[in-house]
């Protein structure tokens, strides 16, 4: 397991490129009060890594995540925030990037919880390459990375709308399966 969060390392997974934020992704904080159960437990994805998973504030969308990471021949617990928001009707996941010391990035992936699956959808870096370079999103480049600035929700839209393609990483979506409560 790499240094970013577990729940969302499909993104940096899917290439040697990510597309960060400076704020979590969403509009407005996901209600998680009537799904408490449904998003806590063990999860567990295709690689047979683990994640206990907690609803530490059900109001404001926040998730605590632990997993194991191995450092060498050892192991060490990590433990992060992700916070689920709303834009429309998607919810996308977000984590700050805890190797990051100098600014808050966070790493990002539109999330669906399905029963006793959640999927992810990883951005995808080179068509948010082009439209910060085009001006329709705030951002900037950096060497191989994409950091995006404040989203208002006309921005939002045009993530989620679909007018300019799928942005996601429709393709290659990381699955997590529940194992236990």
């Amino acid at each position: 397991m790499k240094y970013l969060p577990a729940l969302l390392i499909a993104i940096v997974l899917s290439g040697c490129s990510a597309v960060y934020t400076t704020k979590p992704v969403g509009e407005n904080p996901k209600n998680l009060t009537h799904e408490v159960p449904e998003w806590e437990g063990v999860w567990c994805n295709a690689e047979g890594d683990t994640f206990k998973v907690n609803v530490a504030d059900p109001a404001k969308g926040l998730l605590q995540v632990a997993g194991i990471e191995e450092k060498g021949n050892t192991f060490e617990l990590k433990k992060y925030t992700i916070h689920l928001r709303e834009s429309g009707n998607w919810c996308f996941a977000s984590c700050r990037n805890e190797d990051v010391k100098d600014r808050d990035l966070y790493v990002w992936a539109r999330i669906s919880r399905d029963g006793r699956q959640i999927i992810f959808w990883a951005p995808d870096t080179d068509k948010f390459k082009q439209l910060v370079t085009k001006g329709q999103l705030p951002g900037k480049i950096e060497k191989d990375e994409v950091v995006l600035g404040e989203l208002d929700p006309k921005q939002m839209e045009l993530i989620t709308s679909g007018s300019n393609g799928v942005l996601l990483q429709w393709e290659k979506p990381m699955i997590l399966t529940k194992v236990s409560k």
